[in-house]
């Protein structure tokens, strides 16, 4: 585990910097075509606190946090002169999306069929 200098320096390395980088990626190019991909990139953060001397004598104090979470989101596809944007297609998201909706269709069929 980093030790507390090497998580701040991380820490302030990914929250004092937000760059481009981090959303695209670096453009790929084939047979004239440039694809440059894109990624939604959320950030967390955190805090902390302390308190006065304790009975103890000693200074209390704790915190963190801190969370990264990305996901490619698709692609600008650029060729012949024009560029369109090509949406990721995430396949466990639609499986979910599709299990919670036939699961709330048969629970809408089932309240329907039984008499009150």
């Amino acid at each position: 585990m980093p030790d507390d200098e090497e998580q701040s320096r991380i820490l302030h390395r990914l929250v004092d910097h937000p760059a481009p980088e981090r959303v695209f990626g670096e453009p790929v190019t084939h047979d004239g075509v440039v694809v440059l991909p894109v990624a939604q990139v959320q950030h967390g953060g955190g805090g902390g606190g302390g308190s006065g001397p304790e009975p103890t004598g000693k200074a209390f104090g704790m915190g963190g946090g801190y969370g990264v979470m990305s996901r490619p989101v698709g692609a600008f596809v650029i060729a012949r002169g024009s560029a369109r944007f090509v949406p990721a297609v995430d396949i466990t998201r639609l499986a979910v999306v599709a299990a919670c909706a036939a699961v709330s269709i048969a629970i809408l069929l089932r309240r329907r069929r039984t008499p009150r």
